[in-house]
Parts: structure tokens; C-alpha cells; sequence
């Protein structure tokens, strides 16, 4: 059986994995073919909307704030608790 301190550094690295997997998919999907393909099958104001630039870029970065929360849980969650 998992001890407390053991099953929360286990949420903790599946949280953080989760975070930088979704933060990957968020800065590089909007860049490729994929996503121009799966854009392509929208209805076009949603189509044109998301095929923009400035879209696809806010996309990206919303993929580098995961990346960012994910190094920051992973910093914080690592440290040791002191001991009451």
C-alpha cells in the first residue's frame, strides 16, 4: 500500500506530466499540417478564426504557460515539508 508522502509525489508527477504533455500540444499543434487539416473540416468563420496567426499564437503561449506551471508545481511540490 502507497504511504501519504508516496501517493502525492505520485499526483504530483502525473500532474506535472499531464501539464507538460498538454503544454506541447498547445505550442506545436497550432504549426503543423495536422492542424491546418483538422481546421480545414471546421465551419469557415471558425475555420478563419483559427487559422489566423495571431490565434495560433495565442494557442502557443497558453502551451508555455503549461510548461511554466508545470516546472513551477514540480519546484514546489519536490521540496521538502518541514515536519510539525
Amino acid at each position: 500500500m502507497l504511504k501519504v508522502p508516496q501517493a502525492r509525489f505520485l499526483l504530483l508527477l502525473l500532474y506535472a506530466t499531464y501539464l507538460a504533455y498538454a503544454g506541447l500540444f498547445f505550442l506545436l499543434a497550432p504549426w503543423t499540417e495536422i492542424w491546418t487539416m483538422l481546421v480545414m473540416r471546421l465551419p469557415l468563420p471558425i475555420a478563419v478564426v483559427l487559422g489566423h496567426p495571431s490565434i495560433k499564437g495565442m494557442i502557443s503561449t497558453f502551451g508555455l504557460l503549461h510548461f511554466i506551471l508545470a516546472l513551477f508545481e514540480a519546484a514546489t511540490g519536490l521540496r521538502s515539508k518541514p515536519e510539525r
